[in-house]
């Protein structure tokens, strides 16, 4: 049996590992045209082709992609028709599509329209069509799917022996009695389509559809994106999905799947073509999480650290995250413990005290409201203090990694008692204030927090005095009547603005 040489060639080096930063680097500096194919790309490679969907997460990702038309324009590459596309993808208007090997074409306006050379092949198909029915065993694992203007066998399923026969066979006749088509091998697939067909012309159709000042991104796993490799030879970024095999492609990304985890492996490349220096893998849960731990590995191999250290509070992946995971905006619970500080030149003993709060915390800003209460002293020589407040505020978080300096403020409503040993003073009052607070919190991406600092509290009003002090003054003519010594009683009132240290956990 003569096995015809299918329509792609493959080049005879591996692709070198993509660099983490050649992306982002492009993007900041050029209009992107980012053209991807579908199966085995943003999908996964499943049993049965019309099973493929798409991995979580890629829709909306391409989604706010198209919403910056203006920098970056994304088009959807396949041999399936455009047609399924749109029925499996819901795509959003401002993705390009093309279908069949680039003989389909939706643009990035939404308007159709069908390449030269499609409907001259009509009549090879139909005896392709025939020869299929007619030579392709029923119930051993083989699917026939019908393009319009291609026509595929897929073999996936089938006994390798028998898969290899018919394949062959299929080859031979499209060789011998189909002369408008050319023979097209996939991942476990061959295709009968028009010579007119590749993902060369796709490319080149959407580039010009784009504009010129666009750099053309292309990402493909398979042996037909190899013309498309090939197109943009020397004029673009085109790279590899998977395991490293021969291609024209200049880079390569793997992103594999071990159970249900995500692999996601980048390495910077030596001057040498195919080494590599240096390099970083981490396992996610998601596909979702992608977006966030690329830049971690980047980071992480420019600057030669470990990707420990690349740990923030919005940035965790994988085995990293908490339970619950942590979130960019979160609603905590804080419960804390503190020692409310008498007037300084009565002492520094404290008077003990709880503090409740519940707040909403991001990676840089805390926001809520809270109780504070307590009442004593630190000993019965020492000032005795009351106090309970509400108050509403916020903190600033200076850094989002495990250890944070924090400032803070807000307002409050308090009741202040406050009664000197002495006797000199015992008064209260409440009404309105002011706080600041500052401190460090620690552990901040696991899911309790621990802070501890100092919280100055500013009343708007005075303490009221309800102790009296008497005072005697001396007779001024001792003897003489009306001249003999008076009594008199005093009060004042008394601004006391508390000093506090707080400990405080928060779940």
């Amino acid at each position: 049996m003569l096995r015809v040489p299918t329509k792609t060639l493959k080049s005879e080096q591996a692709p070198v590992r993509l660099p983490a930063e050649l992306l982002p680097e492009l993007v900041s500096k050029k209009r992107v045209l980012l053209c991807l194919d579908y199966d085995g790309t943003i999908s996964e490679i499943v049993q049965d082709p019309a099973a493929a969907r798409l991995v979580p997460g890629v829709l909306e990702v391409l989604a706010a992609f198209a919403t910056r038309r203006d920098r970056i324009a994304v088009a959807i590459v396949s041999g399936r028709e455009v047609a399924t596309l749109r029925e499996i993808l819901h795509v959003p208007r401002g993705i390009a599509l093309s279908g069949i090997h680039g003989l389909e074409l939706v643009d990035f306006e939404g308007g159709e329209e069908i390449l030269q050379g499609a409907r001259e092949c009509k009549s090879d198909l139909e005896d392709v069509r025939k020869w299929l029915d007619e030579n392709v065993p029923a119930g051993e694992g083989f699917v026939v799917e019908d393009k319009r203007f291609a026509v595929t066998l897929h073999y996936r399923n089938a006994p390798t022996t028998m898969a290899r026969n018919v394949r062959d066979a299929f080859a031979q006749f499209i060789h011998d009695h189909a002369p408008q088509l050319a023979m097209l091998d996939s991942k476990m697939a061959a295709e009968a389509l028009p010579k007119s067909a590749s993902k060369a012309d796709a490319v080149r159709a959407l580039w010009q559809r784009a504009g010129k000042d666009f750099e053309p991104v292309y990402f493909g796993d398979d042996l037909t994106d190899e013309d498309a490799f090939r197109e943009l030879e020397g004029r673009g970024v085109t790279v590899l999905v998977g395991r490293p095999r021969p291609s024209a492609a200049r880079y390569r990304v793997s992103l594999g799947k071990l159970g249900s985890v995500v692999i996601l492996s980048v390495a910077r490349e030596g001057e040498a073509l195919g080494t590599t220096v240096d390099g970083r893998e981490m396992r996610l849960q998601t596909i979702e999480e992608v977006s966030v731990a690329a830049p971690r590995i980047a980071n992480s191999i420019v600057h030669g650290t470990p990707l420990h250290d690349t740990e923030t509070v919005d940035n965790l992946v994988g085995d990293e995250t908490r339970t619950p995971k942590a979130k960019p905006g979160k609603v905590h619970f804080a419960l804390g413990i503190l020692g409310l500080l008498p007037p300084l030149d009565h002492g520094v003993g404290p008077a003990p005290g709880a503090d409740l709060e519940l707040h909403y915390e991001t990676s840089a800003l805390a926001i809520g409201g809270g109780m504070r209460f307590g009442s004593g002293s630190a000993s019965s020589g020492s000032p005795h203090m009351d106090f309970y407040s509400f108050y509403v505020g916020g903190r600033y978080f200076s850094s989002n990694t495990d250890l944070s300096p924090y400032v803070g403020g807000g307002l409050s409503w308090s009741y202040l008692k406050l009664r000197l040993p002495d006797g000199s003073f015992d008064g209260d009052n409440s009404g309105l204030g002011a706080f600041a607070e500052g401190g460090v919190e620690i552990m901040r991406t696991h899911h309790a927090h621990l802070a501890f600092g100092l919280r100055f509290d500013l009343p708007f009003f005075e303490l009221n005095n309800r102790s009296y002090a008497v005072s005697y003054s001396p007779a001024v003519n001792p003897g003489t009547p009306g001249s003999g010594g008076a009594a008199s009683t005093s009060s004042r009132a008394w601004y006391y603005a508390p000093l506090s240290l707080e400990a405080r956990l928060t779940f």
